[in-house]
């Protein structure tokens, strides 16, 4: 289970990365293009999820049309499951997506914004995150930035 993960996630991190460099190199953004203020238009062209939604919808999605879909990230929303932290002392959050399934969330901040918000189980979440990939039973979702 874990290597299929980390072989989807690796997937999902070489298309992003180099769409990124194919954006910058028409001079349309990138990196660059981001720093200056397009993550604004892509939260506006983020699709609006559940975390109990986004594990529904993520499986039945094939090859680039989850890369498509999910190109300007997810406006995610749910309920706290568990909070933790993990071995570089980052921490992560977990959104209940119903049925013993979950959201997995890291944040561009190493989870700061969270920690100091003290989420804990049963807190509602809302945050703009970048689809990494699904596992049987948990979606990962990374560089997550809460609202």
């Amino acid at each position: 289970m874990t290597g299929r993960m980390t072989l989807v996630g690796a997937a999902c991190c070489a298309v992003l990365t180099m769409s990124a460099c194919k954006k910058d190199e028409a001079g349309g953004g990138g990196a660059a293009g981001e720093a200056a203020g397009d993550d604004k238009a892509a939260a506006k062209d983020a699709p609006k999820m559940s975390a109990a939604e986004l594990m529904a919808d993520l499986p039945t999605l094939k090859g680039m049309d989850a890369m498509t879909k999910f190109r300007d990230g997810v406006e995610l929303s749910g309920k706290v499951l568990r909070t933790g932290q993990e071995m570089d002392e980052s921490t992560f959050v977990h959104l209940d997506a119903g049925d013993g399934k979950w959201v997995a969330m890291t944040f561009t901040d190493q989870g700061a914004d969270a920690k100091s918000r003290g989420l804990a189980a049963g807190v509602d979440v809302a945050a703009l995150c970048k689809v990494g990939g699904y596992v049987d039973n948990y979606v990962m979702v990374i560089d997550c930035e809460l609202h």
